[in-house]
């Protein structure tokens, strides 16, 4: 006898394979980065929970908490927790934090807009309640050198903050990636 009780399930079916997939669905990523205060106020904080690296691309996945919640009302749209991803056509919400990439080629990435100078960041996945909200964002992996991860939050009153970044440490777990269908 198993660990488990028997259990009876169909035979899977499954989807063809999408164009572009995201990097979780060729393999496993190595974590390069953990746990990296960002930013911090009295009001609120920014922590990068982990940098994983892939092959081609790394993912960075941002938490973003407030001390208490926000007030509706103009801007907020109608949430109390911090946001980290805005589209081009968002109007900025209150609550949102401002998170952006500088790669030592001068690429410049940010989690919101678009325009001249810099690309703005894919985000596949994210949430907030509770006073908190997450982010995860797909960006190249970097060049050699370093990377700048900078983070300004008006709402907590978090004024522009510079965290340098270790980009060789981030591509040497991007060579330890296990692709796991090629």
């Amino acid at each position: 006898m198993g660990f488990f009780p028997p259990i009876s399930v169909g035979a899977p079916t499954f989807k063809d394979s999408p164009q572009d997939p995201m990097p979780w669905e060729q393999g496993f990523g190595k974590t390069a980065i953990t746990d990296v205060l960002l930013a911090e106020d009295s009001e609120g904080a920014v922590l990068l929970r982990s940098v994983i690296a892939y092959p081609s691309v790394m993912t960075l996945d941002v938490t973003a908490q407030l001390r208490q919640p926000l007030l509706d009302g103009p801007g907020t749209r109608g949430h109390d927790s911090p946001s980290l991803f805005a589209r081009t056509s968002d109007s900025p919400s209150t609550g949102l934090v401002l998170f952006g990439l500088l790669f030592s080629d001068g690429s410049k990435l940010l989690n919101v807009g678009r325009d001249n100078g810099h690309v703005t960041m894919q985000s596949p996945r994210g949430g907030s309640g509770a006073y908190q909200g997450q982010q995860t964002f797909v960006v190249p992996l970097p060049p050699e050198g370093r990377v700048e991860a900078w983070v300004a939050w008006p709402a907590a009153s978090i004024p522009e903050t510079l965290t340098i970044l270790d980009a060789d440490v981030i591509r040497r777990a991007s060579e330890m990636a296990r692709g796991l269908w090629e």
